[in-house]
């Protein structure tokens, strides 16, 4: 697997239209938007055959086989303007999620807040160039210093909570 050097990280969706981060060759990688899952080549995205998509999910490393997920939840926004929901900066702040707002009443009231907001957000705008360039600046600056926090960016399977 080599890392893509071309200035774009992201690829448009065939099925949907919408942003695939994809820093990889020859890597499956699955649309937030519509769960298609595609294989990342040099010249864009091509259907996935299901024996990736099987060897994408069993190489992909898990805390637990029986780890929960949470139920209707999702990092809309963060989604949205990286591209995928399994991405090193998601990761990152769906862990500070399940273990940092939600142990408090106060975080678990924003992240209802902001469940309740956000899905709408991402329906209207988050395909727009405007909104990725105007969230994707804070959320990098958050994700660095919840790295230097020590809370990791390595795959992850959300807690439920």
């Amino acid at each position: 697997m080599s890392i893509e050097t071309d200035e774009s990280l992201y690829r448009k969706c065939p099925s949907c239209g919408a942003a695939v981060y994809s820093p990889f060759i020859n890597r499956v990688e699955k649309c937030a938007h519509c769960n298609q899952s595609w294989v990342v080549e040099k010249d864009g995205l091509r259907a996935a055959t299901k024996d990736e998509i099987a060897s994408r999910q069993s190489s992909v490393p898990r805390r637990g086989s029986s780890a929960p997920r949470s139920t209707g939840t999702g990092c809309y926004i963060a989604t949205a303007v990286y591209g995928s929901y399994d991405c090193p900066q998601v990761w990152t702040l769906r862990r500070y999620r399940d273990y940092t707002l939600a142990a408090s009443w106060h975080g678990r009231l924003f992240i209802n807040a902001y469940y309740a907001i956000s899905p709408m957000l991402v329906r209207w705008f988050g395909n727009t160039k405007w909104f990725v360039s105007l969230w994707k600046p804070q959320l990098d600056r958050i994700v660095k210093r919840l790295n230097r926090k020590g809370i990791m960016n390595s795959p992850y399977s959300d807690r439920q909570w």
